[in-house]
């Protein structure tokens, strides 16, 4: 088996766990972003929700409980509801770029990997790519009119437009690549 085949198959193996890590992590978003609150209001709405001695119901809460209550707390904060829409929307367009890589990784596994279905596969990459760099930067604009500071600039968060832009380009130019050797391939197959 060539070395490139071998890899390809391990690389499946870690995109495919990484695939399911990503799914399974997209249903705790909001009660990370509850979570990760800094002494924020949640404590204070379950004591008066469930009386003065409920301070630990988080820790007494069902996770399927939890995980409700998250997803309705969340969004009473604008700045929490925009991190919880921006975490959501960057898992899921990752999600789809794994699942993509495991399609192409499958091509290159069989020893085929210069078909226009992987120029698709690549294309639509790039599309999630810049859906995130168009994400980042409407968090980035919105963060800093919300807070009336400029120190969202210096974040992750607008760290994520030019990498995700980059990326989205160099995806763009892997697919013109691929497209065109499937031509060629194709050509090919023709002559003979």
């Amino acid at each position: 088996m060539p070395k490139s085949r071998r890899l390809s198959k391990a690389l499946s193996i870690c995109v495919l766990i990484l695939l399911v890590l990503n799914i399974l992590a997209i249903p705790l978003i909001p009660g990370l972003v509850v979570l990760g609150r800094e002494g924020g209001p949640l404590p204070v709405k379950l004591a008066g929700l469930f009386g003065p001695d409920s301070q630990d119901i988080l820790f007494d809460m069902s996770p399927a409980g939890f995980f409700f209550f998250s997803l309705l707390e969340v969004w009473y904060n604008p700045a929490h509801a925009m991190l919880t829409a921006f975490l959501l929307i960057c898992a899921l367009c990752s999600a789809l770029i794994l699942w993509q890589g495991l399609h192409v990784l499958r091509t290159v596994r069989d020893g085929l990997p210069f078909q226009r279905a992987n120029e698709r596969s690549l294309r639509f990459c790039a599309v999630c790519c810049f859906v995130m760099c168009g994400m980042a930067f409407v968090r980035c604009v919105w963060s800093c009119l919300y807070f009336h500071t400029l120190s969202p600039l210096f974040t992750y968060n607008a760290l994520f437009i030019p990498v995700f832009l980059m990326a989205g380009l160099l995806l763009l130019v892997m697919a013109s690549l691929f497209g065109q050797a499937a031509e060629l391939r194709e050509e090919n197959d023709l002559t003979i």
